[in-house]
């Protein structure tokens, strides 16, 4: 399958359109990234790998590439207060994703953070947090009373609906 054989097809790739030679698949990646003019390149990556254009770049940015970055997750906490500050101030969503991931780079330089996942992470929970806030939120005793309510109307409506006539009549005499 073209998927296990990925690193040597970029290998080859880079060989023939570059000249670069990268004997392993962290020189073909850092090899691959560094090319400037990226024109019709998975075009002909995917031609190398007998892969579709999409197919070659979706499995480079969505999975081959992860495995040469850094984990975010030791510092998940401290974007995600970060964002929600941003939120609350109300900075509309680029501008707050670019401020956080800037500010994660700028705190860890020596560190390569896989930005596609960063950012997808970051776009779910400033949405959250957007939808949270725009939401208005009842005082807990208003939900109880309201829950309560609709506790007794589902015990008290269906008596009131079996009425036969009769008794509805006699209801609405007692009451005149």
């Amino acid at each position: 399958m073209w998927k296990d054989d990925f690193g040597r097809h970029l290998r080859t790739f880079l060989e023939q359109t570059h000249r670069l030679h990268a004997a392993t698949d962290v020189e073909a990646y850092r090899g691959l990234v560094a090319i400037q003019n990226k024109h019709g390149m998975w075009g002909r990556i995917g031609d190398i790998c007998g892969a579709s254009e999409k197919n070659a770049h979706d499995f480079f940015h969505n999975t081959w590439s992860k495995r040469f970055c850094d984990s975010f997750e030791a510092h998940k906490a401290q974007m995600t207060e970060q964002l929600r500050r941003l939120v609350q101030e109300g900075v509309d969503k680029s501008e707050a994703l670019t401020a956080v991931i800037g500010g994660l780079q700028q705190e860890h330089p020596g560190q390569n953070f896989h930005l596609i996942s960063l950012r997808q992470l970051l776009t779910h929970s400033y949405d959250r947090m957007a939808a949270r806030q725009q939401a208005p939120r009842q005082p807990r005793v208003q939900r109880e009373r309201r829950q309560e309510v609709q506790i007794r109307q589902k015990q008290v409506l269906p008596r009131q609906w079996n009425m036969d006539t009769d008794d509805l009549i006699a209801e609405l005499a007692k009451l005149l």
